[in-house]
């Protein structure tokens, strides 16, 4: 990273807080990541506790909308945005079974470009630009949290004191159990995702592949219980999803598994055969996850203490169908930094921490309870229901209502910069 680089990094929106804490993070994916970063460029002092030996990052491509690229292009990362995403020119919706276009529309930008990119290479920016301003501690599991001390004891018996921590360990969170109070394990949601990642070079030699990456799209194709999703992550790679119900008896579910593409072959057969000319281009020891969900939402993201929070799928773990899991989490980190760059004193976390929660957790949950609703949507049988969403999506899906539940306006052209602002202003 250049000197210059890190010198306009050490700032979050032009200020640094007053007061200075010493802050733990707890998992270095992308919620981690992006909360060190915001809250190091505000001034405090980070330290990012991750249970793995590297970053090496489950999954395949992200879609950075534009509520997402609006933050990362002020937090300087815009150059590397260009370089490792792709803008794509339109999105598509298809008829499960022929293939036949049921919309066709240019992405709008709503005040910030989108950018189709793999996961590896927003965590690989992430960890570039936060391990100059924080100290990364990989191989480092945490086995307790103290909330009286707000100290967390590692499984090698070293304990580290804080201000302030912030659990931005995932899905299976062990934050969350000290914030809740108990165990609160997240369950299964019925549907699991075969991700996998394609040669685009093999691809173009197909002529009914080389349509759906040049120019890079997206594509998605609708069917009964179950969807696909298709978009390039780069020059060279193409992102694919099949996303239908998972059956599985097993207990203890993984988070991952690797996956059976003859299963997938089954799964989605009678569909489009140009799905099954990619099912032939994925590569052996591509993954499938059991998608997982809280049974309820949190009660609470903070600590009753008022010195422990969640981030990300710690605290709303979401289905992917509106593509804005990773966004939820970024939209998390950047308050946190809006607020957190106005501490005057450590009396003040509790009050923060909760502004935190109230202004995150109704957005958060209003995503994750569209991503329900679109499932229903997407993934309607043939019948009167499904008629009637192929008609809408023929004429409102130019503009900002979506007929797959979403309204793009509300979820893209949020800032929430603008609305921590808001906040301060009205409170002081």
């Amino acid at each position: 990273m250049s000197d210059s680089f890190v010198a306009e990094s050490i700032t979050y929106n032009g200020a640094t807080a007053p007061c200075r804490l010493n802050i733990i993070i707890i998992g270095a994916g992308i919620s981690g990541l992006c909360a060190g970063l915001c809250l190091a460029k505000a001034g405090h002092t980070i330290t990012v506790l991750e249970g793995r030996a590297d970053l090496q990052e489950i999954g395949a491509g992200i879609q950075v909308g534009p509520n997402t690229s609006r933050l990362l292009i002020r937090w300087g990362l815009k150059p590397f945005l260009d370089k490792a995403g792709v803008l794509p020119a339109h999105m598509s919706f298809l008829r499960f079974d022929n293939g036949e276009k049921l919309a066709h529309f240019p992405y709008q930008e709503f005040g910030s470009p989108c950018y189709d990119i793999h996961r590896r290479d927003v965590v690989n920016m992430l960890h570039y630009a936060t391990a100059p301003l924080a100290t990364l501690r990989f191989d480092t599991k945490v086995a307790s949290i103290n909330s009286d001390t707000t100290t967390v004891t590692l499984n090698t018996g070293e304990i580290i004191q804080a201000d302030m921590i912030i659990g931005a360990d995932g899905v299976n969170s062990l934050t969350r159990n000290v914030v809740v109070g108990s165990p609160t394990p997240a369950v299964r949601s019925g549907d699991a995702a075969f991700r996998a990642v394609v040669d685009v070079e093999k691809m173009k030699l197909d002529p009914d592949l080389r349509p759906f990456v040049d120019p890079p799209q997206l594509n998605v194709w609708l069917g009964p219980d179950r969807h696909l999703v298709m978009y390039s992550i780069g020059l060279n790679e193409c992102n694919v999803v099949l996303l239908h119900p998972d059956e599985t008896e097993e207990v203890a579910v993984p988070w991952t598994r690797r996956g059976d593409i003859e299963k997938m072959r089954k799964e989605f057969a009678g569909w489009d055969p140009r799905i099954g000319k990619l099912i032939d281009l994925i590569p052996a020891g591509s993954i499938v996850g059991s998608l997982k969900v809280l049974e309820s939402p949190l009660k609470s993201w903070v600590h009753k203490d008022g010195r422990i929070a969640l981030v990300g799928d710690a605290c709303h773990p979401m289905l992917p169908y509106r593509a804005q899991a990773a966004s939820m989490a970024i939209e998390d980190a950047a308050v946190l930094g809006g607020l957190f760059v106005r501490l005057t004193s450590k009396d003040q976390i509790p009050t923060l921490l909760e502004a935190y929660q109230s202004l995150r957790a109704p957005r958060a949950m209003a995503t994750a309870d569209g991503c329900w609703e679109d499932k229903g949507s997407l993934h309607l049988p043939d019948g009167p229901e499904q008629c009637a969403r192929d008609e809408a999506l023929k004429v409102t899906l130019v503009g900002k209502a979506s007929s797959v539940g979403q309204d793009n306006g509300a979820q893209y052209e949020y800032d929430v910069d603008a609305i921590v602002d808001d906040w301060w202003k009205a409170r002081g």
